[in-house]
C-alpha cells in the first residue's frame, strides 16, 4: 500500500523527483544546459546583444543550481533572484524535467515575446545535447 501512495505522489508532483522516503524537490538546471540554451543560434537573436544596455544578458535563478556562474558573449550573464527582477529583460526557465538520459527545458523572454523548449539528450560521457529544439514567438 505505502509503494502504491509513493507512485501516485510520484505522479501528482509533476516536475519534481521525489525519493524512496517521499521527500520531493524541484529538479535544478545544470550550467551544461543553460549554456546550451542561451548559446543556441536563434535564442541568441533574441538578445540583441548589439543593442546598447542589452549587455551583459539576464537570467532569473528560477529552477537553475545555486552559486552558478555563466558567461557569454564576451561579458559575464548576469543571475538575478526572480524576486528582484521587476522590469529588467531578461530570460527565464519556466519548466524542467530531467530523467537519467534525457531532460526538457522550457523558457522564455517576455520582453521579446519569445517562447522555448528544448530536449536534450545525455551522451556516454556525461555531457548534454541538444536532441530537438523549438522557439517562436506568441
Amino acid at each position: 500500500m505505502r509503494m502504491r501512495l509513493l507512485a501516485l505522489a510520484m505522479l501528482i508532483t509533476v516536475g519534481q523527483t521525489c525519493d524512496d522516503v517521499g521527500a520531493c524537490r524541484r529538479p535544478q538546471i545544470p550550467e551544461s544546459i543553460v549554456m546550451l540554451v542561451i548559446e543556441h543560434p536563434t535564442v541568441k537573436r533574441y538578445f540583441h546583444t548589439e543593442s546598447p544596455g542589452r549587455l551583459p544578458v539576464t537570467i532569473s535563478d528560477h529552477l537553475l543550481e545555486p552559486s552558478m556562474t555563466l558567461a557569454g558573449f564576451e561579458f559575464p550573464v548576469r543571475i538575478v533572484p526572480d524576486r528582484h527582477l521587476q522590469d529588467l529583460q531578461h530570460l527565464r526557465f519556466i519548466r524542467f524535467r530531467v530523467t537519467r538520459r534525457e531532460a526538457s527545458a522550457e523558457f522564455e523572454y517576455r520582453s521579446e515575446g519569445m517562447h522555448g523548449e528544448f530536449t536534450f539528450t545525455r551522451m556516454s560521457d556525461g555531457e548534454w545535447r541538444i536532441l530537438d529544439s523549438e522557439v517562436g514567438e506568441y
